[in-house]
């Protein structure tokens, strides 16, 4: 490192044999990490070298934890907070002349005052205050001239115009920003004295509250209540969680029929337990329980509903750690998947009770001629059979049957076989948040003797269906049969989802969010990353990143924290896949994949994250359900043809787009048939209220989970038109007021 002095610009050399460490301010833990720090260059000896600052990305982070809905941030949301934590900060270091070294980067006249003032009240001469390129040269020029003795440095990043333009940008939105020092400096209104006032002056002051963001998890508020997330990036948090994981493992019953044992898919020789298959009397007799009830249920007040739906939010989140651990066993999902999808789950509750006390605690009022009263009334439709899948055990099945009652209905429910453990659990949350029995049955079942008893029955006035679109249309081939009312289909299915990125994408951007899209639960999303389309002038190098994060990624036991990619779900799935990948690299079409331990492939069903190269979407004739990720590459005048072939496909589940050009990304959202569309960001998780989520042509039948029209499309809708005047005088008439212009 070269630091430039003041006396005569001399360049005075300094060690280079070490590394210098930076400490954000903005970050509740960075006094707790200067004192951590000290005791690491106390045991070794050491002296440290720390660059202060106040930090970056701040709006990032922001988004991020309210994105995940943590209980709190981890960094100060106010300016002045920040402000104070730097001095703070930079107090601790120049206390600690023997383990530090400072370099103070800031453009802030206050808090370069401050940090002079301290170090001459310790008699601290060995520090450095830093400047970024370009800016804040005025107020160091003054310095230089006061100070002479007190070094200075000039932050210049470096690196390729493509990657340095984004950075630039940001620091310009940053210091340009209507609370930044540099923006207040330059305006002529702003007075010295407000300019330089302490921060620790300004925080003894009672906050304006409304200045304050709401905590992630309160983001809803008032409508709704978060689940509020454990950040795994804290050991401690993170620790805990783990101490209540770990014990709940092998609480499971095992079951002594063979054919029916429910097993781990990362060790099968871990037996979970044994499934509960209802014979077709027990179906039909939940069905007909459901039927009878459905009238009493169809007439329960929403506020009764909406406190049931709510308190299974509550119980939900109560009871994380042991649908974590069922859901890391059963089903193979890492902690962090297992966590987000309880998280859904109880969304998906709270979600709907605010729904069920807007639509159904108060008639729709519709206008009319004096005398008369229209409104509309939704009720439930009757008994709606709700089929979820293995892949979301727990966030589908509770989203599926929370929306059907909330709606009025009741429900028989038919959990998938490859995660009967947790949808156990789940019923028993169901019962003891007061749902009334009658109005919800599980029937755990083989799908054929289902699909004998319970689709043909004239009793059932709906199906919600997630899973594949063989399965979806031959529900609907045995509905359409059926003699009686027809019969309400809401289907969800997989989908052959696109990600396209133009030659204007930022291609670090465009590799974390593939990774994610494609490898996240192992690529066992309906939603999930199937082909990333590069534009030719990307390609190679968005490749050559991609290749060099999956040699990263670790596959492993999901109950392991540092593992992200778990098993697939059975040995037929792995076997498919399998089958697909090598069939591929026969043509020399993989182009990488993540090294796993051969021992993993027999211990468990475990696949390979892979990449591979193609040259036409319909290649890919079936979903590949599994972490492999294809590449698809085009010409810059072939847009509008890989538009063409990606609607060809018939899928329209989800689609991301990767591109910095507005009228780009807004041409290819509205030429693609696609459900959900994600820009400059991935593809994957989306949230409850927020990003409702639904697919169409082969990938579903329009309907959207977690949406506002969701109970909607559950409901019968009764009109009643009523003439009052009927009964006598108009009473409307005799109140209106006569206007002032009796010719009007």
């Amino acid at each position: 490192a070269a630091l430039i002095t003041n006396n005569q610009n001399e360049e005075k050399k300094t060690d280079c044999s070490y590394l210098v460490l930076a400490v954000q301010a903005y970050q509740k833990r960075a006094l707790p990490v200067l004192k951590w720090l000290k005791q690491l260059s106390i045991s070794h000896n050491l002296r440290l070298p720390i660059r202060l600052v106040k930090g970056a990305y701040w709006e990032s982070e922001i988004k991020y934890a309210q994105q995940y809905g943590l209980r709190d941030y981890p960094k100060f949301t106010q300016k002045t907070q920040t402000d104070f934590s730097y001095l703070s900060c930079a107090q601790f270091i120049l206390q600690h002349p023997q383990q530090f070294y400072g370099y103070f980067a800031t453009h802030n006249a206050h808090t370069l005052a401050a940090i002079i003032t301290k170090a001459e009240t310790f008699n601290q001469s060995e520090f450095c205050l830093q400047r970024l390129h370009g800016m804040g040269q005025s107020i160091y020029q003054i310095i230089a001239k006061d100070y002479p003795h007190i070094p200075q440095s000039v932050y210049a990043p470096i690196g390729a115009p493509s990657a340095l333009l984004p950075y630039l940008l940001r620091r310009l939105i940053e210091n340009g920003a209507n609370n930044s020092f540099l923006n207040l400096f330059n305006q002529t209104q702003v007075s010295a004295s407000a300019l330089s006032q302490d921060p620790q002056d300004l925080l003894s002051t009672v906050p304006d509250q409304q200045h304050f963001l709401p905590k992630p998890c309160n983001l809803f508020q008032p409508e709704r209540q978060q689940m509020s997330m454990v950040n795994l990036h804290n050991a401690q948090d993170a620790d805990n969680l783990y101490k209540q994981i770990h014990p709940l493992i092998h609480l499971q019953h095992v079951g002594s029929d063979q054919d029916q044992t429910i097993r781990n898919p990362a060790n099968t020789r871990q037996v979970l337990g044994s499934r509960s298959i209802l014979s077709a009397k027990a179906i039909a007799e939940a069905i007909d329980a459901a039927y009878q009830f459905f009238p009493k249920w169809n007439h329960s007040s929403a506020e009764f509903r909406a406190k049931c739906l709510n308190k299974l939010g509550d119980l939900i989140e109560q009871h994380s750690a042991i649908l974590a651990t069922l859901l890391i066993n059963e089903s193979g999902k890492t902690i962090h998947s297992a966590l987000n999808e309880i998280r859904e789950a109880s969304d998906y509750c709270r979600y709907y009770a605010a729904q069920c006390r807007q639509h159904f605690s108060h008639p729709v009022r519709f206008p009319g001629p004096t005398g008369e009263i229209n409104q509309m009334y939704y009720e439930g439709r009757g008994v709606i059979i709700c089929i979820s899948p293995w892949n979301f055990p727990l966030s589908i099945l509770i989203g599926q049957i929370t929306a059907a009652l909330a709606a009025g209905n009741c429900v028989i429910a038919k959990p998938a076989s490859h995660g009967e453990l947790v949808a156990r659990q789940a019923a028993g949350l169901i019962k003891a948040a007061g749902f009334p029995t009658g109005s919800c049955y599980f029937t755990p079942c083989s799908a054929r003797v289902f699909a004998t008893i319970a689709l043909t029955d004239n009793k059932i006035a709906g199906v919600c269906f997630t899973g594949s679109i063989d399965s979806a249309q031959q529900i609907q081939r045995e509905l359409a049969l059926r003699e009686g009312p027809l019969t309400f289909l809401s289907a969800e299915t997989g989908g052959q989802n696109v990600m396209i990125a133009d030659s204007t994408a930022l291609c670090d951007q465009v590799v974390v969010d593939a990774m994610t899209s494609a490898f996240d639960s192992a690529g066992q999303r309906c939603s999930a990353l199937r082909v990333l389309c590069l534009q030719a002038e990307i390609a190679p190098k968005v490749i050559e990143q991609l290749r060099g994060r999956m040699a990263l990624l670790r596959v492993g036991d999901p109950l392991d924290w540092q593992t992200d990619v778990g098993p697939v779900i059975n040995e037929a799935a792995q076997k498919k896949i399998q089958a697909h990948i090598n069939r591929l690299s026969e043509k020399n079409l993989v182009l990488g994949s993540t090294p796993i331990n051969p021992a993993l492939k027999s211990q468990g069903y475990f696949v390979s994250p892979t990449l591979i190269e193609i040259d036409h979407i319909n290649i890919l004739k079936h979903e590949i359900f599994g972490p492999v990720l294809h590449i698809l590459r085009f010409e810059k005048n072939e847009l509008q043809k890989l538009i063409e072939q990606i609607n060809g496909s018939g899928f329209g589940l989800t689609l991301g787009i990767h591109t910095r050009i507005d009228g780009r990304a807004s041409q290819i959202a509205q030429k693609v048939r696609c459900g959900n569309i994600y820009i400059n960001r991935n593809m994957v998780g989306a949230v409850v209220g927020s990003q409702p989520f639904g697919g169409m042509g082969l990938s579903g039948s329009g309907h959207k989970s977690g949406g506002p029209d969701t109970l909607l499309h559950l409901c019968h809708r009764k009109s009643i038109s009523n003439n009052t005047a009927v009964i006598g005088g108009n009473t409307d008439l005799l109140t209106i007021k006569p206007t002032r212009n009796l010719e009007q």
